[in-house]
């Protein structure tokens, strides 16, 4: 992907291709419910995208502008800094639901497979203790004998549960700071940390691989539902 921003038309259209397979065999497996839950998907697929390119422009633009329109009135206005940064915590914040938001949504796929699991479940998580909340219960009883599930639980092991850990964090408790964290020739970049939660230095850079991943992901996930769960050989509907 590129390193700069994501192709947003690029992304769609990989969508696309996937939510095309599952129409082939709407009628033959009885999915046409599936089928428009996942038309309505692609918001949550193409979100943490949308919102990574968001913070992009919002952090060149501070850099770009708005520092230097402050710095040539001479006089220092603490609440336009304040404003300044409080937009880059927007927009980061933005990209952490995105993420959460777009997990979550997996849980009604889930549901239509699962009878442990419900649409009304959330995507969980694995305590500190080891105990399993919500569908990462099922994952976790599921994941030496499924497929589907030993995936999720690899790229939960991999990437989710510290992807999702400042969502929660900012959710739950409070903001993370903001920091600026010096880099070769005088600049810097921008990373958010939260001292009692564990969390430092995280910025772009960790934005980028857990989106990486995310898209591996789904892209995996669904396309291992055709093959494991939709019995596509008979007019029965699900295995």
């Amino acid at each position: 992907m590129n390193e700069i921003e994501y192709d947003l038309k690029k992304l769609s259209h990989i969508f696309g291709e996937i939510l095309e397979k599952y129409r082939q065999y709407e009628f033959e497996a009885n999915l046409a419910e599936i089928c428009l839950k996942l038309y309505n998907f692609k918001i949550s697929y193409l979100a943490p995208a949308y919102h990574l390119n968001r913070f992009d422009t919002v952090t060149k633009e501070y850099y770009e502008i708005d520092l230097p329109n402050i710095f040539k009135k001479g006089v220092i206005d603490e609440n336009e800094i304040t404003l300044s940064l409080t937009k880059l915590h927007l927009e980061f914040n933005s990209v952490l639901y995105s993420i959460k938001m777009s997990l979550d949504r997996i849980v009604f796929f889930m549901s239509k497979f699962y009878k442990g699991i419900t649409p009304h479940n959330t995507f969980g998580r694995i305590t500190e203790g080891g105990k399993p909340k919500s569908m990462m219960a099922e994952v976790v009883r599921l994941k030496d004998s499924d497929e589907i599930m030993k995936l999720i639980y690899i790229n939960y092991k991999d990437w989710i549960s510290e992807a999702v850990k400042p969502r929660d964090t900012i959710t739950h408790y409070e903001n993370l700071s903001l920091d600026f964290l010096p880099i070769d020739n005088f600049k810097s970049t921008l990373t958010f940390s939260h001292s009692d939660k564990n969390i430092k230095n995280f910025g772009r850079t960790e934005l980028k691989n857990y989106i990486d991943k995310w898209y591996l992901f789904i892209d995996e996930l669904l396309n291992l539902i055709l093959v494991e769960k939709i019995n596509i050989s008979t007019n029965n509907g699900y295995e």
